[in-house]
């Protein structure tokens, strides 16, 4: 790596890289089901990174603190899905399509359970 060039960050929400951007939503789709589980007070990054397999060191390098890595998870949770454009232009397509990805989703799933958790912490 050429000095002064930085590195992809796991963490950034910019990053083009297609290989960075699958990992990034693998480790924040680990945050959801720790979230989910353990509350947000009852998990650790340490948590996070043993189950992402993943160091702790990396972790922390890329996301800096629960904080953060939480903020970023939960910008994630409300991004629109990957095939949005699809719909575009169809008002009642969009609806329909944000309906079956967030609104009819089982109550069990790691989402519901994540923004719950989210809802009664601090990060509110």
């Amino acid at each position: 790596m050429a000095r002064g060039s930085k590195k992809a960050d796991v963490g950034r929400v910019d990053s083009a890289r297609p290989k960075t951007l699958k990992r990034r939503k693998e480790v924040l789709g680990v945050v959801y089901e720790a979230v989910s589980e353990s509350g947000v007070d009852g998990v650790t990054m340490r948590q996070i990174a043993e189950a992402a397999n993943i160091s702790t060191g990396t972790i922390n390098y890329h996301f800096k603190n629960k904080h953060n890595l939480l903020i970023l998870a939960m910008e994630a949770a409300y991004e629109l899905p990957e095939d949005w454009e699809v719909y575009k232009g169809s008002p009642f397509s969009q609806l329909q399509r944000l309906a079956m990805g967030y609104v009819f989703r089982s109550s069990r799933d790691r989402f519901w359970r994540f923004l719950d958790q989210l809802h009664r912490s601090q990060y509110t």
